[in-house]
Parts: structure tokens; sequence; C-alpha cells
């Protein structure tokens, strides 16, 4: 199945805007954690979010309260890209339990989580998480992210082997009937080990106490009232689209855009899930070169400044250092990183010490274009 980078320019600035899908063979799941997961905003702070319940105009967003602890005034982005602001005076907050709920009020109809039971969960059965995390790469954008995994614990605090990366958090957890089960909160070690796993809430939890939270009258401000418009995160500026990249190596979880390079134009680079990094001209839209060296998903690209050095961090728990300033003539040779840690990398900034050098077996460039 071909995955596709759809880049924007605006004036002589280049943007990339991504949506990853971990998950193609269950739709009814794909479409609908996509419609129920929102992006919440802070100015310092921010993470996911899913719609949970409504009553008339007035929905009520389900997240972590370690993602809207400041007071500060927040914004949640729904699935169309429209905008409202919530003021932490308004937020209501679980206590004891990292939950929290922010009103929002709207004409528009927004699809709300089917509630499911938490308790009839069995291990091993399979489950969805999805959030709004950063990019990796130099954009550092806020991407959609939808991935599949298995529940390895059930109870009042979930765990699941699902891909989780930072900005998920408050995102909502789903079983394979699209029912929400429980919210995605943060990782952690799992038992004695330092193998890290991902965890949540169950929705339990947050059912028990939500019966007996009094929600009042209905608002009887006039509905999109603190609509601020709709926007991705852009400035409120209109993206024109410049072109269509597609590639045929799995999904996509990372993209970084070189700066203008004499010799070889701009460069597009995507981090894909079979392990291969792909090199494209942004001018034409041309494969230059597929890069291979990593085992597992490459979820975070860095290319420098004067297009020289691409450097990689992938699920295989390993950064590599590319030299493609002669991408076109002379090959690729790489420097292989790896920490003490067994964690995947979502980002190539985050860099731990390393306790071995291995040697990278020179990659093979599985094709080329003049």
């Amino acid at each position: 199945m071909n995955r596709t980078i759809t880049t924007a320019i605006i004036g002589t600035a280049a943007m990339a805007a991504i949506v990853v899908s971990a998950i193609a063979s269950i739709p009814d799941v794909n479409e609908t954690i996509a419609e129920i997961t929102v992006r919440i905003d802070g100015n310092r702070r921010g993470g996911s979010g899913v719609i949970a319940y409504k009553k008339g105009n007035r929905y009520y967003v389900l997240t972590n309260t370690h993602v809207v602890n400041l007071p500060e005034t927040y914004t949640i982005v729904t699935e169309n890209g429209t905008r409202y602001s919530v003021d932490s005076a308004d937020i209501l907050y679980m206590p004891g339990v990292d939950l929290a709920v922010l009103p929002f009020t709207s004409n528009a109809e927004y699809r709300v989580a089917q509630l499911g039971d938490s308790d009839r969960l069995m291990e091993g059965e399979p489950i969805h998480v999805a959030g709004w995390p950063r990019s990796g790469g130099t954009l550092r954008q806020r991407i959609f992210i939808h991935t599949e995994g298995k529940l390895t614990q059930g109870g009042a605090a979930l765990s699941y082997t699902n891909l989780v990366r930072a900005g998920m958090s408050g995102g909502p957890i789903l079983d394979s009937q699209s029912r929400l089960i429980g919210i995605n909160r943060l990782v952690r070690l799992e038992g004695d080990t330092d193998k890290i796993v991902a965890s949540g809430v169950a929705i339990n939890s947050f059912l028990n106490w939500w019966q007996t939270v009094p929600l009042g009258p209905e608002p009887t401000v006039p509905a999109n009232a603190n609509v601020t418009g709709p926007d991705w995160g852009t400035g409120g500026v209109d993206f024109a689209l410049a072109g269509t990249i597609e590639g045929e190596n799995g999904s996509i979880s990372s993209v970084a855009i070189s700066s203008a390079n004499a010799r070889q134009g701009q460069l597009v680079a995507s981090g894909n899930s079979d392990g291969t990094i792909s090199v494209w001209n942004l001018a034409d839209g041309k494969l230059i070169a597929t890069l291979r060296g990593h085992e597992k998903p490459v979820n975070a690209i860095v290319i420098s400044p004067d297009g020289k050095m691409l450097v990689s961090g992938s699920d295989d728990r390993t950064i590599k250092i590319w030299g493609v300033a002669q991408l076109r003539d002379d090959g690729h040779s790489c420097r292989s990183f790896k920490p003490r840690l067994q964690a995947s990398f979502s980002s190539v900034l985050l860099v731990q010490k390393r306790a071995s050098s291995p040697k990278c077996a020179t990659p093979t460039l599985l094709s080329s274009r003049a």
C-alpha cells in the first residue's frame, strides 16, 4: 500500500503535513479514532484528548490532568481543524486520578466516543491508541498517529505494547470494537526490568466519578462563542498544495527537509516503517536514494544545515549518522550509537551516552535517479 508525503509551500518556506496511520485493516476503528481524538495546545504544555460526552451543544473532552494542570487558557483543536478556547478555571479535575475534563460549546456535530467496559478486558487482546505528538526532524509539527498493540495488563492501570510518544498523553485507548476503554497516560518501566511499556487509565475509573459530577444547566452563551476559527497551527495562514510525493516503503513515521543546497537542491527525507529512509528531490519529487541500515521503523530524522549529514533514530534502539554530501555519486556510510536503556527513539534530539559503538554495515543503495 502506498503512503504519501504532502508538502505545502508558503512563500519561500516549505512545510510538510503528514498524517500517519499504522492501521489499515480495521476501517471502522481508523475512522472512529481519528474523529474523536483532539489536539490540546497550551502556552507551556499540550497533549491529546478524546470527545467523551455531549449534553446539548456542550461537548466534554477527556484527557490527563498533567496535560492541563497549569493556570492558562488551552485550545482544543478538533479533527476538522476548528479551535475552541478553554480557560483552566472551567476544567473539571478528577480527584486522585490523572484525568481531567475540558468543556467546549459548539453547534457543530462531532463524533462522541462510545464508552466500553474496561473491567471486561483480557490480556492479549488488540487495542488502539491515538494522539497528536510532534514529528521527528527539524519541523517538529504536531501529527496525528494511530497505533495498534496488545493489552499486557488490565485493571485500573492499563499496560500495552502500542508505540506511544510525547504529546499522546490524554489520547484515547479503543478496543477492537471501537469502544473507549481507557486514556493513554505515560510510559513506565515494567516491573524490575529496564523495559519501557505504555500505560493508561481504565475508563471505568472515570465513569464511576463522572456519574457524580453535576454539570449544571446548558450554556446560555451562543454556540461557537469560544471558537477562534479553523486553523491547523499555522498562524491562520492558508496552505496551498504544491505537490505530492508517493513512496512504497510502508507507513511514513518521520519527515525532514534540508536547507537549499546548490549541488543537490533541496532534499526531503522520510523515515519508513520498514526501516528504510527515502531521500527525494523536493523540486521534482524524484527519488534520489533509499538508505537501508535500521532493522525497525525509523521514527526521527534530522538533516544538517549544510546538507552533508542525515541523523536517524529507530525502534531498533540505534541512532545512525549518514554521510549524504555525495549522495548521487559515491554511496553512503554511517556510524551507529546504541544506548543502554531499552527504548525506541521518537526524536534524535534526545541523545544518551553510548554504551558501545558497533560497526554499522554500509547500507544498500536500492535505487537512484539522476
